[in-house]
């Protein structure tokens, strides 16, 4: 099982923020498509303005897993 963790951070300006907009959704489609045809969990974490975005390709309170887990299991 692979773990795909994206995590963006960005103060931008009302152009860049569309452009951000646009490729977010573009990336938690990308997540999924990974799922669907790979069969691999997915989690796309997007950091913006102190508000996180995130795709997880499964429902479960333990995913996408800490850090640390991720770190430890590298």
């Amino acid at each position: 099982m692979r773990y795909i963790i994206l995590v963006m951070e960005a103060k931008l300006s009302k152009q860049k923020n569309e452009r951000l907009r646009r490729r977010k959704k573009t990336l938690f489609n990308r997540g999924h498509d990974l799922k669907k045809l790979f069969g691999v969990d997915v989690a796309v974490i997007v950091f913006q303005r102190g508000q996180y975005y995130i795709y997880k390709s499964i429902e479960r309170d333990d995913w996408p897993p800490s850090m640390e887990k991720i770190v430890s299991q590298a």
